[in-house]
């Protein structure tokens, strides 16, 4: 995948390499927020130039440390869905008796009131889901990198094919923890851009990655084997 950025150097974007663009303009970072959200000044392309649609291509994670409840909803949906789907038949049918007699268990004690009310269990296991409160623990929401490589294997589960986007990952990642997420992205086949408002020379703190850069005079520099 191909990433333009208003008139400066294309991004080329692999599926096995953590691609960083970075910066230390505050107007660049700004614009490169806008539109990996909304398009604005982004445009992406595949490999052969085909123009893609930025919504349906980009998913702007942004900063872990903050996305919260966001992150529960975006993901726990699909991988809602995936366990839905890969339940077997006893699986379902196990899951559907215990149901049963929790919904019997409460009208017993309804039948208590005089008054003509009933439950209805309609067997939608979506409800189940809901009532379930499914989210990430505690300790994976608390954890920068666990947070990250819980997105990374929501990805590999469902077979997700966007372009996930961090930002600002030097904040509160070790160069040890980005090595590890390196790896995972390189195991999995996932594509991985950082944003990050930082300056040239903590380019090595990015390792293997694709480096771009974008400095306060808006030019360009490209460093893939630093």
């Amino acid at each position: 995948m191909i990433i333009s950025y208003a008139s400066h150097q294309p991004v080329k974007v692999s599926n096995e390499q953590v691609t960083v663009i970075g910066t230390n303009s505050s107007v660049v970072y700004q614009d490169l927020l806008r539109g990996f959200r909304d398009g604005g000044q982004i445009k992406v392309c595949s490999d052969t130039y085909d123009e893609l649609e930025v919504s349906k291509t980009i998913d702007l994670v942004g900063d872990v440390c903050t996305g919260g409840e966001e992150i529960d909803r975006r993901y726990l949906s699909r991988i809602t869905k995936a366990f839905l789907d890969d339940l077997t038949d006893p699986q379902r049918n196990k899951i559907h008796d215990s149901l049963n007699r929790l919904y019997n268990t409460v009208q017993e004690q309804l039948y208590m009131i005089d008054l003509p009310i009933e439950v209805t269990y309609d067997f939608d296991l979506k409800e189940l889901t809901r009532f379930a409160k499914i989210h990430f623990d505690s300790g994976t929401a608390n954890n920068p990198c666990a947070m990250i490589e819980s997105i990374l294997k929501v990805y590999e589960e469902c077979h997700l094919k966007t372009t996930l986007i961090f930002t600002n990952v030097r904040q509160y990642l070790s160069t040890d923890q980005l090595r590890e997420i390196e790896a995972m992205i390189k195991e999995i086949r996932v594509s991985v851009v950082l944003i990050e408002f930082t300056e040239m020379e903590h380019r090595d703190f990015y390792g293997n990655a694709d480096f771009y850069y974008i400095d306060e005079d808006f030019v360009d520099w490209h460093n893939a084997n630093h």
